[in-house]
């Protein structure tokens, strides 16, 4: 169950921080918590998952669509600050690339700045 999600809004940049498990009982409203919060554009959508311990398969979709997402809006995408277990389970589904996981906020690359590495 996720809890009160915790949001920062930057110019241009949206930072999400759940906590709790994103699952099948929790995907669906996690998806439309990130997708309601946008009120002006954005070019990056950053995920913070430090708080979550457990993502399924339907937490993986979910973030799969907010990826999907985030591009349809012009933006880029992280995600950041993978506990182990829920890093093992990104590693095992390999749905995004390794250039849109990162360790944490500062190691992502500011827009248009391709050369920081993760």
């Amino acid at each position: 169950m996720l809890s009160t999600p915790r949001f920062e809004t930057r110019p241009g940049v949206i930072v999400y921080r759940p906590e709790g498990r994103i699952d099948g009982a929790s995907s669906t409203a996690f998806y439309d918590t990130v997708t309601q919060q946008e009120t002006e554009p954005f070019k990056q959508l950053i995920l913070n998952l430090e708080s979550v311990g457990f993502i399924s398969s339907a937490g993986l979709r979910a973030v799969l669509k907010l990826a999907r997402w985030a591009d349809e809006k012009g933006g880029s995408f992280a995600v950041v600050a993978l506990q182990p277990s829920v890093a093992k389970i990104f590693d095992i589904a390999g749905i995004l690339p390794p250039s849109q996981i990162h360790q944490s906020e500062e190691a992502v690359p500011s827009e248009g700045d391709a050369s920081q590495a993760t």
